[in-house]
């Protein structure tokens, strides 16, 4: 019966650590919530995302792509400048509006070809 019990546990253990991973959801953190986002060409890893009104934002810009890529959010001012190939910058926001908005690579020709996503604020 142990066994058995001890089997459940791990498992169970298991779908709560699943449960906890990823889908666009930013991870909280005791200044706030970050996020990091892949860019590549032409996506960004997540596409979407879903933050708190009110709460301060950091975006951790990847760029594992092969040509450099920026991040801009209009609507709540975020601008990260031209990442270049294999390195990170970041920029922290507070998310004061309520909506959901595009982020997308500024860089002529990237968001044309699609490089763009979703933030929702809610």
């Amino acid at each position: 019966m142990k066994r058995g019990v001890s089997a459940a546990l791990v498992f169970g253990l298991l779908l709560v650590l699943v449960g906890c991973g990823g889908g666009g959801e930013a991870a909280a953190g005791n200044g706030g919530t970050s996020v990091e986002i892949k860019a590549s060409e032409f996506a960004y890893d997540p596409s979407m995302m879903t933050v708190n009104k009110g709460e301060s934002v950091t975006v951790k810009l990847s760029n594992i792509g092969s040509v450099a890529h920026d991040f801009v959010i209009d609507e709540l001012n975020v601008n990260i400048s031209q990442v270049p190939v294999s390195s990170t910058e970041s920029a922290t926001f507070t998310a004061s509006s309520a909506g959901t908005f595009t982020y997308y690579c500024s860089v002529p020709g990237h968001l044309e070809a699609g490089m763009k996503g979703t933030i929702t604020v809610q």
